[in-house]
This record gives C-alpha cells, structure tokens and sequence, in this order.
C-alpha cells in the first residue's frame, strides 16, 4: 500500500513539474488579454499560437463591448493585458478610477475619420447638419479636433488637447451629438455623418478608405500624434513578468505588423 501511494505522489510530482513553465510567475500557464470587440483578433490569435508554441503558455483573447471594461477588469484582476485604448484614454481613465495600471508596449496609431451613409466627400458637408461623435472625453475631444482641423467648427483659444463641446464655436449650426463610441456606426444612418474611431468602424464593416475626412498621419514626424497611439496595458506590478514581455516581443514582429494591417483593411497603422 505504501509503495503505491508513494508511486501515485512521485506520479503527480512529475505531472506539477512537466507542466510548469520556469518563466512564468508561480508556474503561471493561463494569462488573459483583454480587446474591443474584434478589434486586431487576427494578431492576438496568431501571439496566442507562437506564446503557446515557444512557452508553453495560454494565451485567452477576452472580448469586451464597450470602451470603459477592459480597464476595469483588468485592474480587478479578471484579466492580465488589454490591447484597445491610446495614451491619451488611459491617461484619463488612470485619472478618473485611480487605476493602478501602466503601458508596457505601444501598437499601432488608429487614425479617426469621418463617415456617411450618403456624403462622399467633405464638399458635400451643409449647415445645421447632424454630426455623431464619441462620448467619452478623449475621443469626444479628438473628434472635435479633426472637425477643426476639416474646418467644420472651431475651437475658443481655452480648448486644450482635449476639448468638449463647451469650447466650440459653431458657425455652420452642425448639431453635434454624442454617444457611446461602439454605438455610433449602428445610428449612422439618422445623421448626416459620423466621427468613428477606426477599430470600431472596421468592426462595423465600414472602409477606411472611404471617408469624408481622415486624420492624417506622418510615421516620420509622431509628435502630433504621440497620444493617440495605441498600447498594450498591464497592471503596474507586472510591468516586469516575463511572460508580458515574452507577449510584447511576439507582438512587435514583422508578421503581427501584416496581420494588424489585414485585420483592419488598412486602417491602423504600427509604430514599432
């Protein structure tokens, strides 16, 4: 009998232990990446296949349907990385719920452009138009922005980086409506046009290159834009586990660049 349970236990030793990846906090096998609906799957499935092949680790894509979720679960621990926000929102969202969470790696700049279920083009613009904007302040402010800089409205000499409806000046008369930003493709067809961020409109099936008017970015010159790049966030005290890192150096390759590229039929642009 002792001689059997000895053999049982040296049996479930060897199991632990053939199991057990040495990188991993705690033999950690299990990590979760949080994303905006089907925002850039195609990369993160494709890092879930090499992580898996090369460490012997999972790596399980957790989908989230509005913007503010992937902060939250990833603070209360129900993920380990999220991959859908730029500096700027994080920022704020740091500021707002005092998260304890930090940038580990940037991804790619997602230009914001302008759409229409009837315009095709800038010119076509009329005054006391409806115009659908994202909600959340960072968005909302960027949005306003690239109206500004289209020359649609403008903005008092207070507006910062990040300004609101109170700071425009509003000559044409748009009627500038705000709304969550997953939900404004899904209402583009009561306005005239709407500002999307570009993950969410390749999720709603809409053409990049088929935009009133797009933010225009310079790979050369990122400063202006520095903010709106994309990251992959992580709580703070797992800033150095390996594994992260492990993932941020699969996800900076060649190949994830081409599958963020054909993920987002153009749209978003790498920076690594």
């Amino acid at each position: 009998m002792k001689k059997t349970l000895l053999a049982i236990l040296t049996l479930l030793l060897v199991t632990a232990c053939g199991t057990k990846t040495p990188d991993a906090p705690e033999g950690k096998t299990l990590y979760k990446v949080g994303v905006h609906g089907g925002d850039s799957l195609l990369a993160w499935r494709e890092v879930v296949r090499i992580l898996k092949e090369e460490e012997g680790v999972d790596l399980e894509i957790v989908t989230f349907g509005q913007y503010p979720e992937p902060n939250a679960a990833l603070n209360s621990n129900e993920i380990d990385l999220n991959a859908f926000q730029h500096h700027l929102y994080l920022e704020q969202e740091i500021a707002d719920f005092k998260y304890d969470i930090a940038p580990i790696a940037d991804t790619y700049i997602a230009p914001m452009g302008a759409y229409s279920a009837t315009y095709k083009s800038l010119d076509e613009v009329k005054d006391g138009d409806k115009v659908l904007i994202p909600d959340d302040v960072t968005n909302g402010g960027r949005a306003l922005n690239l109206l500004a800089a289209n020359g649609l409205i403008e903005l008092t000499n207070e507006a910062n980086t990040i300004p609101s409806v109170k700071d425009v000046v509003n000559p044409r008369n748009l009627e500038i409506i705000q709304i969550e930003a997953a939900n404004v493709p899904g209402s583009l067809d009561e306005v005239n046009f709407a500002v999307i961020n570009s993950g969410i409109a390749v999720d709603a099936k809409l053409d990049p290159k088929a935009t009133l008017f797009i933010e225009q970015v310079d790979l050369n010159n990122k400063e202006p834009f520095k903010q709106y790049i994309n990251l992959i966030a992580v709580r703070t005290a797992d800033l150095e586990d390996p594994i992260l890192k492990k993932i941020v150096e699969i996800y900076h390759t060649d190949a994830i660049a081409e599958l963020v590229d054909q993920d987002s039929n153009g749209a978003n642009i790498p920076v690594w």
